[in-house]
C-alpha cells in the first residue's frame, strides 16, 4: 500500500496523471483502517516515518488525481473523506494541517470558492496558532486564491506575496509553480499586466526546473487568459493550444477540457 502511495504521489507531482491515478487506486484498495490506522502499531510506525497519517496522505492525492483525470464528483468525495479523517486526528497537528491544505487545493481545482474560504481559514488559524511558517504560507495561498475569485485582487496580491515570502524562508519549492500562477493571475486582475506576464514566465520556468509539472496546463491556460485580454489573440491561442497539448500528454482530462473551453471562447470572439 505504502509503495503504491509513494509512486502515485511522485507520478502525480511530475505530471503523469494516468500513472498516478492507477497507483493511487491500488493504494486505496490495499488500505485497511484497522491495519494502517493511527490506533495500530503499523499505523503509528508509518506516522513516525512519514510525519503524517498515511490515510490522510492517500486520500489527499487521490482527490487531486480523481479531479485531474476527469472525475470531479469522486474528487469531492475524497476531499471530504480526507477532511473527516483529519478532524478525527485532533491531537495530530501535522496530519490535520496536511489534510486542510490538500483538501483546500482540491476545492481550488473544483472552483468551489466557499469551501476554499472555509478550509483556508481553518488552515490559517491552526498554522498561526502553532506559528508554523510552512503551513502559514499554504494558508495564504488558499486565502489569496479565494480573494482573487471574490473580486479582491489587491488583497489577493498581498496574501500571495506574503505566502511566497514565508515559503522562501522554509527553503521548499514544491507547489511553487501553481502558487506563482495564482499570484500572476491576481496581478492581472489588479491591472498589473507586466508583472503578471513576468510571473507566469517564472511559474513555467520553475515547473521546468523542478519537474513539478502537474499544474503546467493550468499555468499555460491562465497565461492565455492574460494574453487574450492584452491582444493580439494569436499569442493567447498558442498558449491555450500548449495547455491542451500538455494536458493531453499527461492524461489530465479536466485541465484539457478547461483549456479547450478557453480556446473555443477566444476563437468564437474572433470570428
Amino acid at each position: 500500500m505504502v509503495g503504491y502511495r509513494l509512486v502515485g504521489t511522485s507520478r502525480l507531482i511530475s505530471g503523469y496523471i494516468a500513472d498516478a491515478s492507477d497507483a493511487l487506486l491500488e493504494a486505496f484498495v490495499r488500505y485497511d483502517p484497522d491495519e494502517h490506522g493511527v490506533a495500530s502499531p503499523v499505523g503509528r510506525s508509518l506516522r513516525a516515518r512519514f510525519g503524517h497519517d498515511v490515510g490522510v496522505t492517500m486520500y489527499s492525492y487521490r482527490s487531486w488525481a480523481l479531479w485531474l483525470s476527469g472525475q470531479p464528483a469522486d474528487a469531492e468525495k475524497a476531499a471530504e473523506s480526507e477532511l473527516e479523517r483529519g478532524r478525527a486526528l485532533e491531537h495530530d497537528d501535522q496530519s490535520r494541517l496536511y489534510a486542510l491544505w490538500h483538501a483546500g487545493m482540491s476545492y481550488v481545482l473544483l472552483h468551489n470558492v466557499d469551501k476554499v474560504a472555509e478550509v483556508g481559514g481553518q488552515l490559517t488559524e491552526l498554522a498561526n496558532d502553532r506559528q508554523l511558517p510552512y503551513w502559514q504560507a499554504l494558508g495564504d495561498f488558499l486565502c489569496g486564491w479565494c480573494a482573487r475569485r471574490t473580486g479582491r485582487a489587491g488583497d489577493a496580491v498581498g496574501l500571495l506575496q506574503e505566502g511566497l515570502r514565508l515559503w522562501a524562508q522554509t527553503g521548499s519549492r514544491i507547489f511553487r509553480p501553481i502558487c506563482l500562477a495564482f499570484l500572476a493571475d491576481a496581478y492581472a486582475a489588479d491591472d498589473k499586466p507586466d508583472l503578471a506576464h513576468r510571473t507566469f514566465e517564472e511559474a513555467l520556468r520553475t515547473a521546468g526546473e523542478t519537474g513539478e509539472r502537474w499544474a503546467e496546463p493550468e499555468i499555460h491556460r491562465l497565461f492565455g487568459d492574460l494574453l487574450a485580454r492584452r491582444g493580439p489573440t494569436a499569442a493567447a491561442i498558442a498558449s491555450y493550444e500548449q495547455a491542451i497539448a500538455v494536458a493531453r500528454g499527461q492524461g489530465s482530462r479536466s485541465f484539457e477540457l478547461r483549456a479547450t473551453t478557453s480556446l473555443a471562447r477566444v476563437l468564437s470572439d474572433r470570428a
